[in-house]
């Protein structure tokens, strides 16, 4: 209405002042309006008013906040390797394969309307299956074995959590199709915690070892963590209903592991022991997703993981307080699984 009565009064103002003038032209914005021209006159002697009405460009509007949130589950292998060495001998390397796991996921991801992004991401895992062994060598290249222990793993865990922050630089928005960038920088932790019960001597050596067969009471309780800073990048491609994404992360890790060992040469003999170092962590996931109503979508992904050191300390301590400190020569902890979640966009 308002627009309606400025246009009638500048249009009346200058049709009076156009009287015996020259044809006269006015140009007008209306932001709702098409463009459209408009012809009047106040007598047939006088000229005419060409008044044009154009579309006033929308003013931009801020990018909106985006908030997607997954939970899923899914399955992991694992393996781990650690060595140590003395200058007085024996050199130990203990394995750890075909750590089967199953694990329940979640995972947020936001992005404001300043571009500033957020994520974060938790896992909780169940070791069903795996093996178990350590070896003792006298020789400094890991050979001539003179004890060696093997086992089944009887249950264990695992845990892992990483947060980050970053900035979404979009690449392309083009012919229905989006693409972005994410440089990120976070923090994570992840642990494994392992248990054997009464495993078996497989090689003996008399006056040094149990003898060969079953431990009968022995267990064995295993704990390793890496965390640390991370540095990353996240990438990602989508059209109306689909998205493919990855990411990849740089860990600075701090690597430390516990082992107890109970009964292990008589009924009362307990045997601990520390280890800690320095190393780095190399994360990478891939994945898609799927948009199949409304806001929900079906999402897959692939992830992968390596984390090694090449030097630390190892310190053991025995039931009556000695201590025995060798070097930690490395630790390595590998793992490929998958994972099928259920997203919704807020």
């Amino acid at each position: 209405m308002r627009r309606s009565v400025s246009v009638t009064i500048l249009g009346w103002a200058a049709l009076q002042a156009a009287a015996g003038e020259p044809a006269l032209h006015m140009f007008v914005l209306d932001r709702n309006a098409t463009p459209s021209q408009i012809d009047a006159r106040a007598d047939p002697e006088t000229p005419v008013l060409h008044m044009t009405i154009l579309q006033k460009a929308a003013e931009p509007r801020p990018a909106p906040f985006h908030f997607t949130y997954a939970l899923g589950m899914g399955y992991r292998r694992d393996e781990l390797d650690w060595k140590t060495s003395s200058g007085g001998r024996p050199f130990i390397r203990e394995t750890w394969r075909d750590l089967d796991n199953i694990r329940l996921t979640g995972e947020a991801h936001i992005v404001t309307p300043i571009r500033l992004t957020f994520q974060g991401r938790v896992a909780y895992s169940w070791v069903l299956t795996g093996r178990q062994r350590r070896s003792d060598y006298l020789g400094d290249r890991y050979d001539r074995a003179f004890s060696r222990i093997e086992g089944d793993v009887d249950e264990g865990h695992g845990l892992m959590a990483a947060a980050g922050f970053g900035y979404h630089l979009p690449l392309w928005n083009h012919l229905g199709f989006r693409a972005w960038l994410e440089p990120l920088a976070g923090y994570g932790y992840r642990e494994l915690n392992l248990n054997l019960e009464e495993p078996k001597q497989v090689i003996a050596t008399q006056g040094l070892t149990p003898p060969a067969g079953r431990l009968r009471g022995a267990a064995y309780r295993y704990q390793v963590r890496w965390h640390g800073p991370w540095l990353g990048m996240r990438l990602g491609l989508a059209g109306e209903r689909w998205e493919l994404h990855g990411q990849g992360e740089y860990h600075f890790a701090r690597y430390r592991a516990d082992g107890r060992w109970k009964r292990l040469a008589n009924a009362d003999r307990k045997i601990t022991f520390e280890q800690n170092g320095d190393g780095f962590g190399i994360v990478a996931t891939v994945g898609g997703s799927y948009r199949f109503w409304d806001r929900l979508a079906i999402q897959l992904d692939l992830d992968f993981q390596h984390w090694k050191i090449d030097g630390g300390d190892d310190v053991t301590a025995l039931e009556d307080g000695s201590r025995i400190r060798n070097r930690l020569d490395e630790a390595s902890w590998r793992s490929l699984g998958g994972n099928l979640s259920l997203r919704y966009d807020f």
